[in-house]
């Protein structure tokens, strides 16, 4: 394995935990009330399942 190659699902789930984090600063901070919180916390999952679904993608569209 190429020590500077990618590993794809680190970096989803490093962008997942990134959004996560927004969300819970944004409730911490009372920016959104509770009632937000039932669609932004799908949010992160939802965009890095499209993420992942992506780099799968490009990755094998690059093998092939």
């Amino acid at each position: 394995m190429n020590p500077n190659s990618v590993r794809v699902g680190q970096l989803v789930m490093g962008l997942v935990f990134l959004l996560l984090t927004g969300v819970w600063g944004l409730y911490a901070s009372d920016t959104i009330g509770t009632d937000n919180l039932r669609w932004l916390i799908p949010l992160p999952l939802l965009i890095g399942g499209g993420a992942s679904l992506v780099a799968l993608a490009v990755t094998s569209r690059k093998r092939s």
